[in-house]
């Protein structure tokens, strides 16, 4: 038992990270590769955290809703046009919607600036992301032997052959996209924002790299750091 209390805090993440994982692997099952899913984390994760500071007497299960649902409403006019691109245009078109993402949120009065949202009183339990793994984990795993799950096999090993056959390919990338933020947007919102109780959005910069590294953290929740400045060994 005081083994598990120790670890209590690594399986937490750990989850919320299998969470944000499988919303890559959604869009992935059709061959797409999507880097937008810290921003939907980031919008799902804000969403709960701004429900539960100002309106205390919203139901638990109605502020993981919201947090799942505001990333999937934002996927869809998201989707219409980044969907036509391909391969590595794709991936950085998606990446840029997270930086406008993290731009927004830094600059937005209400959702305190750069300071981020703190006290936010923690609700979430172990065993509430545990059941949200495995509902996540049901309803890809119950997707893949489907129809569905056939018609993105299909489009994933050649796109243009799938429309030829009359599988309608935009529609299913558009909802294995917003099935991607809904995940995404639950596992970085009341998940992750109401175990930790603090919500910030930062920007670290590698300087002397062409391309600087940006990350989205949720407090401790999902941190990626950069390598160190210097020769490499």
């Amino acid at each position: 038992m005081d083994l598990f209390l120790a670890y209590q805090s690594l399986l937490a993440f750990v989850g919320i990270n299998a969470l944000l994982a499988l919303s890559v692997y959604a869009t992935l099952s059709c061959g797409q590769l999507s880097l937008a899913n810290a921003g939907f984390m980031a919008i799902g994760a804000y969403t709960g955290a701004l429900i539960t500071l100002h309106a205390k007497g919203v139901p638990f299960i109605a502020v993981l809703a919201a947090s799942a649902l505001a990333p999937a409403i934002v996927a869809v006019p998201l989707g219409l046009p980044v969907l036509r691109l391909r391969g590595v245009f794709l991936a950085i078109a998606t990446v840029g919607f997270g930086e406008v993402v993290r731009l927004a949120f830094v600059n937005w009065d209400y959702t305190n600036g750069a300071m981020g949202l703190v006290a936010i009183p923690q609700r979430t339990k172990l065993w509430t992301i545990a059941l949200s793994l495995a509902l996540a984990l049901f309803v890809l795993g119950r997707l893949r032997g489907s129809r569905t799950g056939y018609a993105l096999e299909a489009i994933r090993e050649d796109e243009t052959a799938a429309r030829t056959m009359g599988i309608y390919t935009t529609g299913h990338k558009m909802a294995m996209l917003v099935l991607g933020a809904a995940i995404a947007g639950l596992a970085g919102g009341a998940v992750g924002a109401a175990l930790v109780g603090t919500v910030e959005a930062i920007l670290r910069q590698q300087i002397g790299r062409s391309i600087p590294n940006r990350s989205w953290t949720l407090h401790s929740t999902h941190t990626y750091m950069p390598p160190k400045e210097g020769p490499e060994p």
